[in-house]
């Protein structure tokens, strides 16, 4: 299960970043009459691809139907019994988990649009509501369509791309608990590997921003601030359940190490330059071998996003 779930993670983000080849579809025209600031004219080959992946993106999750989360609901649902013979409550469980399906979908998608900037350049916040704006005018020809909504990450946020890899464990920690109960050491040397550099991502950023007196009245410092104690509470008060982890993992309250500072140039190295994982991922993605190459390899590829094939 737990692998299943970190594939189907992966790959949403590989479908949202997948090339767009209808150039000419009259959703994507909408791209081309999107006002840009003047200084920004050069760019708008860059901003129109990005436009077409967007609306693309928002367009799949409003697309979502009940036949695409059947298959995760039982067949018999507890209170059918007492519901008509057409099985209402299966009826209503399905709709539930396909309302739930396109929250998560829309939430790794606004997950998606930090990385997608901290590899192929700065994308302005203005550009991407309008994005969102025209994708959801087009939507509400159809009054009860879903409408993904921009959380202005990158407003909200210091430090987004770092933010939204923090929010992504977040997001998958029962899925990360149920990986530590497999008995295979590779999946748990993973697993630390990726907590580690988490936690480093969280006291860099707690160090260089969130000092005991900093200003509360500066709304993306307080946001920021406030996403690291939560991440800090889950981190401390979670994990320190897990016997074989308790004493593993970095204390978030000690200062940067050597060996931890050295995990911060490795991220800035590949930030920097291709991922050779990331043919081998590819591939395995492709082959339908990713749940062979282990769940652990999964979260490491999800923790090191800039690889390039999922951002060309």
């Amino acid at each position: 299960m737990v692998q299943i779930l970190s594939e189907k993670v992966l790959n949403l983000f590989v479908g949202f970043n997948a090339v767009v080849n209808e150039e000419s579809n009259v959703p994507y025209s909408s791209c081309d009459f999107i006002q840009i600031r003047k200084n920004e004219h050069e760019n708008r080959p860059k901003y129109k691809y990005f436009c077409m992946k967007l609306m693309r993106n928002i367009w799949s999750i409003y697309e979502l139907e009940e036949k695409d989360v059947a298959t995760d609901v039982p067949e018999y649902v507890a209170g059918d019994e007492a519901e008509d013979e057409d099985g209402a409550a299966r009826e209503n469980a399905i709709n539930k988990a396909l309302k739930n399906e396109k929250n998560v979908r829309c939430d790794y998608l606004n997950k998606w649009v930090p990385y997608y900037i901290k590899k192929n350049g700065h994308i302005p916040d203005y550009f991407i509501k309008d994005i969102f704006n025209i994708t959801h005018n087009m939507i509400k020809a159809n009054p009860s369509g879903y409408q993904c909504q921009y959380d202005l990450h990158n407003e909200k946020f210091i430090e987004p791309y770092n933010m939204a890899k923090l929010h992504i464990f977040s997001l998958n920690f029962g899925d990360f608990l149920d990986i530590i109960k497999i008995d295979q050491e590779k999946e748990h040397d993973d697993f630390l590997k990726y907590i580690r550099e988490c936690a480093v991502i969280y006291k860099k950023i707690k160090t260089t921003y969130c000092h005991a007196n900093y200003d509360r009245t500066q709304l993306k410092l307080a946001n920021t601030c406030k996403e690291l104690q939560n991440f800090k509470s889950t981190y401390e008060y979670e994990l320190s359940k897990v016997e074989r982890l308790r004493d593993k993992l970095p204390k978030l309250d000690d200062p940067l190490t050597k060996d931890e500072q050295s995990i911060l140039l490795e991220q800035e190295k590949y930030d920097a330059a291709q991922n050779v994982f990331s043919s081998t991922l590819q591939r395995n993605i492709t082959t339908g071998a990713v749940t062979a190459a282990g769940t652990g390899a999964l979260l490491l590829a999800l923790n090191k996003v800039n690889i390039d094939f999922m951002y060309k």
